[in-house]
């Protein structure tokens, strides 16, 4: 092994330094420029907020953004509140698995009629199949108003009824709808 001088070493660490240093300028900037994107989009936004947690994902999650606006727009849902469910749903880890096998980023049973037809092992599908859910809970239930009709369609995607007597499952959801109701006041 050659031993280098003193302060060739020394050099050496510095310039290692700097380009360690620029580098992480470099993500910095990237990630600030994400988020002033994110200014202009609800559901980015929040996604991004959330991220802050879990900077791993970050990337990756806010990469789907667009999948999720296009099943959202396809089954005309709001994409803010698909976002909210899959943060509360699975933290945004696509191979997330429940406690009764259900799977991904919304949490789809494998063989229920959501995930008919849809690719479950990609996050892309994986978004399709929470979308076309939402709209078959959204079509099953209807309510007298927004926010009866948003009760009762969460209800339905998390137990399979529209009504449910369960006091854990109406907590939960009236959780979810005071969440969403929040979200919705900060990011529009």
């Amino acid at each position: 092994m050659i031993e280098l001088p003193t302060d060739r070493r020394k050099r050496m660490a510095t310039d290692v330094a700097w380009c360690l240093g620029f580098a992480l300028w470099l993500l910095a900037m990237y990630l600030y420029c994400c988020d002033a994107d994110a200014a202009d989009d609800p559901a980015t936004a929040y996604t991004a907020d959330f991220l802050q947690h879990y900077p791993e994902r970050r990337a990756a999650a806010l990469a789907l953004i667009p999948a999720v606006q296009s099943a959202a727009a396809e089954y005309n849902l709001d994409p803010l509140l698909m976002v909210m469910l899959i943060a509360m749903e699975s933290s945004w880890k696509p191979g997330a698995t429940g406690q009764a096998d259900e799977r991904g980023l919304f949490q789809i049973m494998p063989g229920g009629p959501c995930a008919r037809g849809q690719n479950l092992t990609t996050p892309e599908g994986q978004i399709a199949a929470g979308a076309r859910c939402l709209r078959m809970c959204a079509d099953d239930c209807g309510g007298a108003d927004d926010t009866a009709r948003l009760r009762r369609m969460l209800t339905k995607y998390a137990s399979g009824q529209c009504v449910h007597q369960s006091e854990s499952v109406k907590r939960k959801i009236e959780y979810r709808v005071r969440k969403y109701d929040r979200l919705r006041e900060q990011y529009r």
